[in-house]
């Protein structure tokens, strides 16, 4: 068995092993113990679908520009090839 140069064991301010009197911390476990609440879930769904709801608002347009758009990604679609809503 190789033995390691004098001195390898210690750490650069020059005490002993790096390992022997260091507390060990244990890391947080994941996923947490508990699971949030509901009255801690409710308030988030409220806050996601009011920003939804707000999306909705702004992004009001025309109908028909929407169809077209829908229809010109389709068209693109076939061209290339793809179908991955028809499997």
């Amino acid at each position: 068995m190789a033995r390691s140069p004098a001195g390898a064991h210690r750490t650069a301010e020059g005490g002993g092993r790096s390992d022997c009197r260091r507390p060990r911390h244990r890391a947080p476990r994941w996923p947490p113990r508990s699971r949030l609440r509901w009255w801690t879930e409710l308030p988030l769904i409220l806050l996601v679908y009011g920003c939804y709801s707000a999306g909705r608002l702004l992004a009001r347009g025309d109908v028909a520009g929407a169809v077209d758009h829908g229809l010109t990604i389709l068209r693109v679609e076939k061209a290339l090839h793809l179908n991955a809503e028809h499997r």
